[in-house]
């Protein structure tokens, strides 16, 4: 149990001494941790807060500051639920951003390829369901310079024959990695 203030006759209270620095810098700290210190700020706050806080409480005649030790324990808890909030925010859209991207640069390729065959099917006057390897579309002088393959792993699997116009020359075996002719 916390020790009253002493009291001057009269009622008036007497004030502390001296203000508790570890309660300053725990206040300090703890707004910190909210503008960009996340958990370089909130655990020493936090520490510091509660260290400040019992010293109070054994000598509240001679040190005082226990509302600033109580505003930094607060404020940086505050903190460290806002930077782990942040960090998870920006885990998980950086997760999503990747997929993202490398679904879109296989569908990318596909479809480079897809105009790569439909290019050289007309210059050669190939019609669809003519022998068309992938092979013949990638060299030094062709249309592609290797054979492509997919950013996040999957396998494509080629026609091998000129498709009509209804149907994709190379297919990847990733959920997703679709072209869609009908665009």
């Amino acid at each position: 149990m916390t020790e009253a203030p002493p009291q001057l006759p009269g009622g008036q209270i007497v004030r502390p001494q001296r203000t508790s620095k570890a309660a300053i810098w725990s206040l300090i700290l703890g707004i910190s941790s909210n503008l960009c210190l996340w958990i370089l700020g909130s655990i020493p706050a936090i520490i510091l807060g509660i260290i400040a806080f019992k010293n109070i409480n054994r000598e509240p005649s001679k040190i005082g500051g226990k509302g600033l030790a109580i505003a930094g324990i607060i404020t940086a808890c505050i903190g460290l639920f806002v930077g782990a909030m942040v960090v998870s925010i920006f885990s998980i859209g950086g997760t999503a951003y990747q997929r993202g991207a490398g679904r879109a640069k296989c569908i990318l390729q596909q479809t480079v390829v897809q105009k790569a065959v439909l290019a050289h099917a007309e210059l050669n006057e190939l019609k669809s369901g003519d022998e068309l390897p992938i092979a013949l579309l990638v060299d030094e002088e062709g249309y592609l310079t290797v054979v492509p393959t997919c950013p996040d792993g999957g396998s494509y699997k080629f026609l091998g024959r000129v498709p009509d116009s209804t149907v994709t020359y190379v297919k990847c075996d990733q959920e997703g990695h679709v072209l869609d002719l009908n665009r």
